[in-house]
């Protein structure tokens, strides 16, 4: 069936997609996680809320009280190192954020301006306004037990410091979606990137897969077969390879690197720009490029809405041939 036989082309080129964003998807993740991207996006969305409380300061003045807060023993027992940007917490509740300023207040050193600072502003001392809150959490915990832990925080920050809690909630939600905005957009960034270096080291070209997709019937069936029945990124991957959807880009000598000692032998720099000029001279490569940006998660979406589409033609051509068997 023609119909059958293009789906199954689809699916292994988009299994193909799947398994090249995933795999740079997931070096992309690790990447991010070790410089810290998140953390740092997020210190920066807290200077500027913090920056509320004392208009005659600059929010990069902020910067050491941040630092301090995110890597708190009451938000991260693992081991801080400020200096090196290790240690430091990925998220902050704003009514934490409130009760670990009003904790954390009297501690002197650059905590001596901004206590001063929360005491012109609720009107009493941040340890006596810590204590009056922590009872009114407790009062509200009585008086509504089924309700979340944060309601009754926010509850006894309403009631007892009303005018510290307004300035701080009213900035906070919004900082934190462009906190959030710039950390995926950082991915998106890092993503393109890396998958820019990892066409040029491994140069798939999408034209080449539909190509050995549409003329091979056996290979794209099997693939489509095996996606339906297998989840597994590290097994797809090497049914895909085995199938020789990718070429031969992940051997070790693929004719891509064969044709690259040919140019410049025994220079790292040299090699990897002829890689590249021989990788992005392909009309295909630059198609794999733009398509694996597109991200993981939508060649999955995709993946799986073509597997259940292939499995109602599968069912249907099924009960076909059932009826006619029984006519004849």
């Amino acid at each position: 069936m023609d119909a059958l036989r293009y789906l199954d082309t689809a699916i292994g080129f988009t299994l193909g997609m799947t398994v090249l964003a995933t795999l740079i998807g997931t070096v992309t993740a690790a990447w991010i996680a070790a410089i810290r991207s998140r953390s740092r996006d997020l210190a920066k969305g807290l200077q500027a809320v913090l920056s509320t409380l004392d208009a005659q300061r600059e929010p990069e003045e902020f910067a050491p009280i941040v630092n301090a807060l995110l890597r708190d023993k009451m938000l991260t027992s693992w081991i801080r190192l400020p200096r090196l940007n290790i240690g430091a917490t990925e998220a902050i509740g704003r009514e934490e954020l409130v009760l670990l300023l009003l904790r954390n207040a009297g501690k002197g050193g650059h905590w001596t301006r901004i206590g001063e600072a929360l005491e012109r502003i609720i009107g009493q001392k941040p340890a006596d306004a810590l204590r009056a809150v922590e009872r009114e959490m407790l009062e509200q915990e009585r008086q509504s037990p089924s309700l979340p832990a944060t309601v009754w925080r926010t509850r006894a920050l309403a009631k007892v410091v009303p005018e510290l809690a307004s300035r701080l909630f009213a900035q906070f939600d919004d900082v934190m979606t462009r906190t959030e905005d710039n950390t995926a957009y950082s991915s998106k960034v890092t993503a393109t990137l890396l998958a820019l270096a990892f066409l040029v080291i491994y140069p798939v070209n999408a034209f080449d897969m539909l190509t050995r997709l549409s003329t091979d019937k056996a290979a794209a069936a099997q693939l489509a077969a095996f996606a339906a029945g297998e989840k597994n990124v590290d097994k797809l991957r090497a049914e895909v390879e085995k199938q020789g959807l990718f070429g031969d880009v992940f051997q070790e000598h693929s004719r891509h690197w064969t044709e690259i000692r040919k140019h410049q032998p025994g220079n790292c720099v040299a090699r990897y720009w002829v890689a590249a000029r021989l990788a992005f001279s392909q009309p295909g490569v630059w198609v794999t490029w733009m398509l694996v940006g597109m991200g993981a998660p939508f060649w999955q979406s995709l993946l799986d809405r073509l597997l259940g589409l292939r499995s109602k033609i599968s069912q249907k051509t099924e009960t076909e041939r059932a009826q006619r068997a029984q006519q004849n």
